[in-house]
């Protein structure tokens, strides 16, 4: 499909430009052509206008003739390159043709002339290196706009395959997102449905008694609900498009407002949390979203943090941005699965991000929010650690 709409749009560019180029060479040669024109009719009316009898002073490709009284030939000018015997057959070739103006070939020569009525003054213009001037240049345009085309239906192949590649990826990303998230829901609906048999299965059973499978159906629906909001996120971040007005907030007391919940969680894993956060860096965002980021990277980090590890959360200026960088201690993430963290549904461990409890939502959302504000989000991993960097613009009070 895919390849058929980069085909696609590859003729169309090429049409599109073959018809300019065609366009132009052919308004650059009826130019070429009418001003060739003009300048012939300008250097026969000027020798056709000079005073007979008397010599003229050559004009550059010029041929000046009259008849006499007697019918015999005078040639008042001629080039120097010219026989006269070639003349004297121009000029009886002019003499005797139809029109007053007009042009012949003789002998590989090309000739224009203009006469009297009468046939007593005759003038010709050698055109043969003006005609053939015109005809290499016209020859070499047509070259140039031909190797053009050929350069020009490369670049269009290459930048169709630019624009289509967006197009695949985001059209890949989505069937994969639908993919997954089928594949996310279908395990705790399999167990709800198990349940809620065993449940139907023993109705004589009070709800006491059966409090067990309850439970296990309410931390699948609980499940759901979290998967669910958070494709809702990424789907209104997607698609709004920074609906809500943004506003300026402090950064760093948002930040230190957010790591105060996170002692807690890092106190009960005895992960030791260190923390440096300049004073007083200003962005413009959505404060709920912002929040969203805060607690995504912090969480992502406390989970992956091994017991008795550690982590470091730094907020500083970085000429115009405001630098949110949140390192943890432990496995490292594998060098080909940095590209894809932020990847929806990506997880470089499943099985051990199933077991804190993530669906590969969370670090995608993440970069939604941060590219909402323009800003620009990494991952490294090596040395035994783990670094997740934010930067957001700063807005001047």
């Amino acid at each position: 499909m895919f390849r058929k709409l980069k085909w696609k749009l590859v003729r169309f560019n090429m049409a599109l430009l073959s018809l300019v180029f065609a366009a132009i060479f052919a308004v650059t040669a009826a130019l070429m052509i009418v001003s060739n024109q003009r300048q012939t009719d300008f250097m026969l009316d000027r020798a056709f206008h000079m005073q007979n009898g008397r010599r003229e002073p050559p004009l550059m490709g010029v041929i000046s003739v009259r008849q006499n009284i007697f019918g015999e030939l005078e040639i008042l000018s001629m080039p120097p390159d010219i026989s006269t015997e070639l003349v004297e057959e121009a000029a009886g070739i002019a003499a005797q043709s139809d029109g007053e103006r007009g042009e012949f070939t003789m002998d590989g020569y090309i000739f224009a002339y203009a006469r009297q009525e009468d046939r007593s003054r005759i003038v010709l213009l050698d055109q043969t290196n003006q005609r053939t001037f015109l005809r290499n240049t016209l020859l070499i345009l047509l070259c140039v706009s031909a190797l053009s085309l050929l350069l020009l239906f490369a670049l269009s192949v290459l930048f169709a395959n630019r624009t289509v590649k967006p197009v695949r990826d985001t059209f890949e990303r989505q069937k994969n997102f639908v993919a997954d998230a089928s594949h996310e829901l279908k395990t705790p609906l399999a167990i709800l449905g198990a349940n809620l048999s065993v449940v139907e299965g023993n109705a004589d059973e009070t709800v006491h008694d059966q409090a067990q499978w309850l439970s296990a159906m309410r931390v699948q629906l609980d499940r759901m609900s979290g998967l669910v909001n958070d494709m809702l996120t990424l789907a209104k971040l997607d698609h709004e498009q920074d609906g809500e007005p943004l506003r300026p907030l402090d950064f760093s007391r948002q930040l230190t407002g957010c790591l105060l919940s996170f002692e807690a969680v890092a106190f009960e894993k005895e992960v030791e949390i260190h923390s440096y956060i300049e004073d007083a860096l200003t962005v413009a965002a959505n404060p709920e979203k912002l929040s969203r980021l805060i607690y995504i990277l912090l969480d992502n980090a406390v989970k992956h943090t091994p017991p008795r590890g550690w982590m470091e959360i730094r907020l500083y200026r970085e000429k115009n941005h405001a630098v949110l960088r949140v390192e943890n201690s432990g496995e490292e993430i594998p060098a080909e699965a940095l590209p894809h963290v932020f990847d929806r549904f990506y997880r470089a461990d499943s099985a051990r991000t199933r077991e804190t409890g993530g669906y590969g939502l969370g670090l995608a959302i993440a970069k939604a929010i941060v590219e909402e504000v323009h800003g620009k989000i990494r991952a490294d991993s090596g040395n035994g650690r783990t670094v997740f960097t934010a930067a957001l613009p700063l807005v001047n009070l």
